[in-house]
């Protein structure tokens, strides 16, 4: 290790872990690996057991000691998924509720994200109205519809 990468501290980065606790933790970014941005799912370990947290601020200093930084085991999106006007009503939620951010990002996150697994791009679908439904929403008597005719004149299709 040469005496540049030595004098450099790591990069820290902030993650919210779903777990009972206030506090985010710090994590270590391996060198050559990509600081994860503010919003993306990271998998972190966390006790005995790897959990998929999300990043919520990077720091230049840790809250521990540098010796007791565990390292970010992956970045699982490299775009994140919470936009940070997002995050921050999450995080006024999480306040005002007295509840554990980790949990309410947790929460805040489709089923799909919530494990290490990244859904791939053939796997998204988009649900659209085609021309009749459009129609159909337009017209009043129409707009209180309930049960299967709501969504008889949507089609679903892979992205």
């Amino acid at each position: 290790m040469s005496d540049a990468a030595a004098a450099r501290p790591p990069t820290i980065v902030r993650v919210a872990v779903p777990v009972p606790l206030t506090q985010a933790f710090d994590y270590a970014v391996r060198d050559g690996d990509p600081v994860p941005p503010i919003g993306s799912r990271v998998r972190v370990p966390f006790g005995r057991r790897d959990t998929v947290g999300v990043v919520i601020g990077h720091a230049a200093d840790a809250m521990v000691a540098a010796a007791r930084l565990k390292a970010i085991e992956a970045v699982l999106d490299p775009v994140p998924w919470l936009t940070e006007e997002l995050l921050a009503s999450l995080d006024w939620a999480a306040r005002y509720y007295h509840h554990p951010l980790g949990e309410v990002l947790e929460t805040a996150l489709p089923q799909a994200l919530r494990g290490p697994r990244t859904p791939s791009p053939d796997e998204d679908e988009l649900w659209s109205l085609e021309p009749a439904g459009r129609q159909a929403r337009s017209e009043p008597r129409h707009r209180r519809a309930r049960g299967p005719t709501a969504c008889s004149a949507c089609s679903r299709t892979a992205r």
